[in-house]
């Protein structure tokens, strides 16, 4: 009888846990991915060049918004695909004095191609049709100029579209900072890997590491040591941001810097704002109610709180939007990849103390009021 109240609380402990876990919104161009990703395979594509989508002959808002998607989950979903970055388009065509216009024709964006080493470019244009917006994607191959590939998709609305946030890493309001400008401040800026930014003044540069001085809250100053490999970028006084992380991946970095900084911004969020209270909650109410439960009260004030926390495996982290620095980042796979792993952690940690404090609290209860 007494394993059969366990097993009820048991299963009745995962259907709950299991109800928080909910995957993320589906981006808008997800389709027109999946249709691209096949034809890469089909026509033995692994290095592309992404140009910027125009509407009405120029870059809009939107347009951009969908190219920037694009690109993000193309890198995401297609690890053998390599997509060359936008920053290194600019440098080949300002090193050959050229200039990347939106009324470039196929010609020339095959010339740009050619420039950056690519298989394929892609290209996009955003056109009004009926009240509602369509998207024509092509793929040209760059070694013939021939036009290998496309797809055609309606959007919707211009103005359902408009409402929609524009997923860009160059602007101000992204909550990772992106220090173009020269660092005009007393202070020098390290961005780690982690998505912490430590405000300090670095003392030396040893090559392989920055000793760098602290304030303490309390006004102390205090040394440490920090290894490059565990820096983004540094801004020193007087300086413009230096990236020092470098996409490699047989060292498992795979990301690119632009994509790298939506999954730091990801693991900032998750650990400012993710607080995992509900599971807290329900581990210290099922662990409490089964150790009185349990009869003498020992055997159950171990099990089930490690079963518990076990279970918070199990579930999806669940990204509310209140707790993004920033609502486009809803519509990012790169930056739930960086939010998972530290709210994963918080998560188990949260319930690991809800079920051990709910099983001492049972206990406690059993040994008081019902140890006669």
């Amino acid at each position: 009888m007494f394993l059969n109240r366990v097993y009820f609380l048991l299963i009745m402990c995962l259907s709950i846990t299991h109800s928080f876990g909910q995957g993320m919104s589906e981006v808008l161009v997800d389709s027109i991915v999946s249709d691209l990703t096949l034809q890469f395979k089909d026509k033995a594509v692994s290095r592309i060049a992404v140009l910027d989508f125009t509407q009405d002959a120029v870059t809009t808002k939107l347009s951009l918004s969908i190219t920037e998607q694009l690109k993000l989950k193309l890198a995401n979903r297609n690890r053998s695909i390599q997509i060359v970055e936008r920053n290194y388009i600019d440098r080949i065509l300002e090193e050959q004095r050229l200039g990347l216009n939106p009324l470039f024709d196929e010609t020339k964006a095959v010339d740009i191609g050619k420039l950056v080493s690519a298989d394929a470019i892609v290209t996009g244009i955003l056109i009004e049709e009926s009240g509602d917006v369509r998207c024509n994607v092509k793929i040209v191959k760059v070694e013939t100029g021939v036009l290998i590939g496309g797809v055609s998709i309606l959007l919707g609305t211009p103005m359902s579209l408009a409402e929609r946030p524009v997923p860009s890493v160059t602007e101000d309001k992204v909550l990772i900072p992106i220090r173009k400008a020269v660092n005009t401040s007393d202070n020098d800026y390290l961005l780690l890997m982690n998505g912490r930014e430590i405000v300090c003044h670095i003392l030396a540069d040893t090559g392989t590491v920055f000793l760098m001085q602290l304030s303490k809250p309390n006004g102390r100053l205090i040394e440490r040591e920090i290894h490059k490999n565990e820096v983004f970028s540094v801004t020193m006084r007087g300086e413009t941001e230096e990236i020092l992380y470098m996409q490699d991946e047989m060292l498992g970095n795979i990301y690119s810097v632009d994509e790298m900084r939506y999954y730091l911004a990801g693991e900032n969020d998750a650990r400012q704002n993710f607080k995992a209270w509900p599971t807290f909650a329900v581990g210290f109410a099922l662990c409490a109610g089964v150790s009185v439960w349990g009869g003498d009260g020992y055997i159950t004030a171990v099990g089930p709180p490690i079963l518990f926390t076990l279970l918070q495996l199990a579930p999806k982290i669940k990204i509310r939007e209140k707790t993004m620095s920033h609502p486009e980042y809803k519509y990012n796979d790169i930056y739930a990849d960086g939010y998972e792993p530290p709210a994963r952690t918080r998560k188990l940690s949260r319930a690991m103390e809800g079920a051990f404090l709910g099983s001492a609290t049972g206990v406690a209860y059993w040994l008081l009021f019902l140890n006669k």
